[in-house]
């Protein structure tokens, strides 16, 4: 009896050891396809994240519409951050950063208008009214309702916050467009001044071109 017994452990050891030598690799294997199956898994986007990237790259380079203009980027830089993150979510740390660098640099950008508009005014050029600052106020009030969501764990209010900080940029380019005394800076060669008003893409002979064609000043009779 004492023989059988012994030989019935052993044989019960050698059948645990062989289950657990089948089920140890199964579930290393489980586990790695399980870890491979999240890092694979596709980032979900922000619905119409795709338009608004596009209008955001159809901005173009933002240095044509003059010192206040190149003071943009950190804000656009912060709407693509959000529109490529996985669901419109930012890290803190990064959130913070994006968002303090478009608040820095639109008050850099406000301070300048304010600037010029005080020449203007003391050369005599009155302004009924002043779409670049009313755009550009409403551009540091959509980055702060953006920022406000990011940090609120409410994914819903991403989007229309993210939408605003778009709509507001493109608003706020067209003003600087049209406003002459923001985008044009004294000594500016004729092709620089004729490539800040071309559409984004435009190619540097175009607006060499351009500058070619316009009609030479007449001279004046002596």
């Amino acid at each position: 009896m004492r023989g059988l017994s012994a030989r019935r452990i052993a044989s019960t050891a050698l059948c645990a050891a062989f289950l657990v030598g089948i089920s140890g690799p199964a579930a290393l294997a489980a586990d790695s396809a399980g870890e491979h199956s999240r890092a694979a898994a596709p980032r979900a986007s922000l619905p119409g994240a795709d338009r608004l990237l596009a209008e955001l790259d159809g901005l173009g380079d933002l240095s044509r519409l003059g010192e206040p203009g190149s003071r943009l980027a950190p804000a656009r830089d912060l709407a693509t951050a959000v529109l490529t993150s996985d669901n419109g979510r930012l890290a803190p740390a990064d959130a913070k950063r994006l968002g303090d660098a478009a608040e820095d640099a639109l008050a850099e950008a406000s301070a300048m208008i304010r600037s010029a508009r005080s020449a203007q005014a003391a050369s005599g050029v009155q302004r009924a009214a002043d779409p670049a600052s009313d755009a550009l106020a409403a551009v540091q009030k959509a980055i702060e309702d953006l920022l406000k969501s990011l940090t609120s764990g409410d994914v819903g209010q991403v989007l229309p916050a993210v939408t605003g900080l778009v709509d507001g940029l493109l608003d706020l380019v067209n003003s600087l467009l049209k406003d002459d005394g923001l985008t044009s800076t004294p000594g500016t060669s004729a092709s620089a001044a004729t490539a800040s008003t071309l559409p984004a893409g435009a190619s540097e002979g175009t607006a060499s071109d351009a500058a070619a064609a316009a009609p030479a000043a007449p001279a004046s009779a002596s």
